[in-house]
């Protein structure tokens, strides 16, 4: 029986621990806007997306060349009940000479050189890393919340022209499911 409730309490415990985490996600919709919501009543930190960009060049005497940006926006947190929205016309990338994989540096902003991406490109999202309000690291890929550092894949550096969209969310709080 002691076992039993040790048991019980341990889950209670990671759950608690969870808690705000289980409320932060992203995801890119059938426009390819990037959406990062925090349903919980607090704030998060460190706020780090990657996610990719990718299309095709023709080349008129052999293979189409596929042409690979990898985005890595930092966001210093995300407000409470809050919904950040990145419009994929404000996707940019700089040229093969910037090649970096540092989530520091040019993000957000007006930047000189930078070539626009086409819309035909196809996204995915790599995932997303977070800071709760216990200082605890999470990360989210494919769907799955773990307690994880950030992994960075090279590629030419993305950049998002101008800020992107806060907005409140709905169905959240301390009632709200995940």
């Amino acid at each position: 029986m002691a076992n039993d409730q040790l048991g019980q309490s341990k889950e209670q415990d990671d759950e608690r621990v969870r808690e705000q985490a289980s409320r932060v996600s992203s995801w890119l919709d059938q426009e390819q806007h990037l959406h990062v919501l925090n349903r919980s009543p607090d704030p998060v930190a460190r706020v780090r997306i990657a996610f990719n960009a990718a299309w095709f060049l023709a080349d008129p005497g052999g293979d189409p060349a596929q042409v690979h940006v990898a985005y890595r926006v930092g966001l210093p947190s995300l407000s409470p009940c809050s919904e950040t929205v990145i419009d994929p016309k404000t996707l940019a990338y700089l040229p093969p000479s910037a090649k970096s994989t540092s989530w520091f540096g040019p993000r957000f902003g007006t930047w000189d050189g930078v070539k626009k991406l086409p819309s035909y490109a196809a996204h995915t999202l790599i995932g997303l890393w977070f800071t709760d309000r216990d200082g605890v690291a999470w990360s989210r890929r494919a769907g799955v919340l773990a307690h994880d550092r950030q992994q960075v894949e090279p590629g030419l550096v993305g950049v998002v022209q101008g800020e992107p969209k806060v907005r409140e969310a709905s169905g959240c709080g301390s009632d709200a499911k995940s």
